[in-house]
């Protein structure tokens, strides 16, 4: 009799889960394994509850007894007084007392739901794209501006260097000035060297790996000439720094001056920054040499030979590449002018050959200062430059892009300049969008499971109301704990929660149609009783045994049984944590509210119709 509500148990969760199967993006491919493991895991749960543990159960029943046993089902209410007798007999008084009175309990829990939504959205604490977790590893990035030569970058990197080996919780080391970086987004223009730290494990060091880093940007502040600044490493989907905005134009003095004013305002307004910068050019002077075509021609000489005598006095005119036998890469070979002839005025001063004889440069070229461009940044194919930004702790960057993007929104920029929010506010946007579209996809999968099933609208309702009331719980946690609403792991567990609640509901449902079914002579308010009454044990069971389960995970703590060591707040635990919080909380209250307003829900039609009777007489009588 329970194979279908088991098998629709099952399938209401995968319903849940399957259209994370199609997660785009980034993130999606960050949280590809979940739904594939809870499909794997589901699916072989399925059948060892539908085969294998039925199986068992006669095979260990024949053990025990070698004469025929009539397998006739546990008296469910006496079990269930005598494992829960104080909290069962709790329960049932309540339970009566809400279906005598079930539109007035009805209303007292509409009440309810709706004060947490509303409170909610008044004191929440705000939303994030992904909450910050411990972490063993980080990055220390050091930045100065000017012309340093490699060993100018060296002396002042090993300045920071030192600072940050006097931290005791700093394991390893492993800095790198290369100039690779450049090509990134989100990368400094002044960044000349980039530390990658790893700390002690979190149970080796008093302080969280957020405060070893703040610590550490502290301790290198006064360092002369240079900016530093250190963070974690990302533990989620990769978005780089917290806020990203892109500038991009066609007109590029446009874009550079629109750039310049929306870092300042940024700068005096926005509250809760640090490391605020951009990726415009840094300041400085290149030299243009233009030349004459016309007057080269006449000359003889090409634009091309122009550009190979410049080139004798600059980075040298390449001859060929030779590698050695003791090295992986080759080694250019230059041709150019000794040092003391290689000075800007040299260039007003050089010959080229023509036709004619050595014929001087200066006749035919002008060379004239210009703004120094290091890097043309292009991002979809524009010319772009990014004014970026890290969050301090204590602030959101969802509330402060809310106050940027209006802000930019009152702004009449040039028509040529298009301005963006990116990094974690896109990633955000994105999955924000997808989840939704991903919980209505799984709401219609699973009413349409429950229409299969039960033939009722009303039911189906019914079933899919466990929902509603599990976000409610997720919500009253959020509230009382202020916890940060994490758009990808508590997204994440509304959507589990949409599956795993429902369960309940189907099988107090399926119970109550049962005992209808096969006691026509019961009232409907006995019929609710004792369908409650026989379901209380599995579902308290069900729903401690998960809760239970995820419970040291909520709180932070992980528990490793074959060592037998625990861990408070570590890097692991950290990372689950408002994913565990999220079930734990939904399914408390969830299942609290199912045991007794499901139930009344089952009494209102009867109720509804009774008073509609005691308020039209004479409208029901014709």
């Amino acid at each position: 009799r329970m194979g279908l509500p088991v098998a629709a148990s099952i399938g209401t969760t995968l319903a849940a889960f399957s259209p994370l199967l199609f997660w785009p993006g980034t993130t999606g491919k960050f949280m590809a394994y979940m739904p594939v493991t809870v499909f794997a895991v589901l699916l072989w749960s399925l059948l060892y509850a539908l085969v294998f543990a039925p199986t068992l159960g006669v095979a260990m029943s024949k053990v025990q007894s070698k004469e025929s046993i009539a397998l006739t089902p546990t008296s469910a209410p006496a079990v269930g007084i005598r494992c829960f007798s104080f909290i069962s007999r709790q329960y049932l008084l309540l339970l009566s007392i809400a279906i005598r009175h079930p539109l007035k309990n009805t209303f007292i829990a509409l009440t309810f739901l709706s004060a947490v939504f509303m409170g909610y959205s008044k004191f929440g604490a705000g939303v994030a794209f992904f909450t910050d977790s411990e972490n063993q590893f980080g990055t220390v990035i050091v930045r100065a501006q000017g012309n340093f030569s490699v060993m100018q970058k060296r002396q002042l990197t090993e300045q920071v260097q030192t600072r940050i080996r006097a931290f005791n919780e700093v394991r390893q080391l492993h800095v790198s000035s290369d100039e690779t970086w450049v090509v990134a987004k989100d990368t400094s223009r002044d960044q000349i060297s980039v530390f990658y730290v790893e700390l002690v494990p979190s149970n080796e060091r008093e302080r969280s790996s957020r405060e070893v880093f703040s610590a550490i940007q502290q301790a290198t502040e006064n360092v002369p000439g240079i900016l530093v600044s250190a963070k974690n490493v990302e533990n989620g989907p990769p978005v780089g720094k917290d806020l990203q905005i892109q500038i991009s134009s066609t007109d590029r003095a446009s874009m550079y001056q629109t750039s310049a004013f929306i870092r300042q305002w940024i700068d005096k307004n926005v509250a809760g920054l640090r490391d605020l910068e951009d990726t415009m050019p840094l300041p400085g002077v290149q030299w243009e040499m233009h030349v004459d075509r016309s007057k080269a021609a006449m000359s003889g000489v090409s634009v091309a030979t122009v550009g190979q005598a410049v080139q004798l006095v600059t980075n040298g005119l390449l001859v060929g590449q030779f590698r050695p036998n003791d090295a992986d890469e080759e080694i250019e070979i230059r041709l150019r002018y000794p040092a003391r002839l290689r000075h800007l005025s040299a260039l007003d001063e050089l010959f080229v050959e023509s036709a004619a004889g050595s014929v001087p440069v200066s006749h035919f070229t002008q060379r004239l200062p210009a703004p120094r461009v290091d890097v043309i940044q292009r991002l979809d194919m524009q010319e772009s430059v990014m004014v970026m930004a890290f969050t301090e702790e204590g602030y959101l960057i969802d509330d402060q892009t809310r106050q940027i993007s209006a802000w930019l929104k009152a702004q009449n920029f040039p028509a040529d300049v298009e301005v963006r929010l990116r990094g974690a506010n896109e990633e955000q946007a994105k999955s924000a969008s997808f989840l939704l579209t991903a919980f209505t996809l799984a709401m219609g999968l699973m009413l349409v499971m429950m229409l299969a099933q039960f033939n009722s609208f009303y039911q189906a309702f019914l079933i899919l109301f466990a929902v509603v009331l599990s976000t409610a719980g997720v919500m009253l946690g959020l509230l009382l704990t202020k916890g940060i609403f994490s758009i990808t792991l508590t997204g994440i567990g509304i959507v589990a929660l949409a599956g795993i609640v429902v369960n309940n509901n189907i099988v107090l449902i399926h119970t109550y149609n049962f005992i209808r079914a096969s006691q026509p002579e019961l009232s409907l308010e006995t019929a609710v009783y004792e369908a409650a009454k026989s379901r209380w044990r599995p579902i308290m069971l069900t729903s401690i045994t998960t809760i239970v389960g995820l419970l040291p995970l909520a709180n932070g703590i992980s528990v490793d049984i074959v060592n037998r060591t625990w861990e408070e707040n570590g890097m692991i635990v950290s990372w689950w944590q408002p994913l565990a919080s999220t079930i734990v909380n939904g399914l408390t209250v969830s299942t609290v509210m199912t045991l007794l307003l499901t139930p009344t829900l089952l009494m209102v039609p009867s109720a509804l119709k009774y008073r509609f009777k005691a308020m039209w007489p004479s409208s029901s009588a014709s």
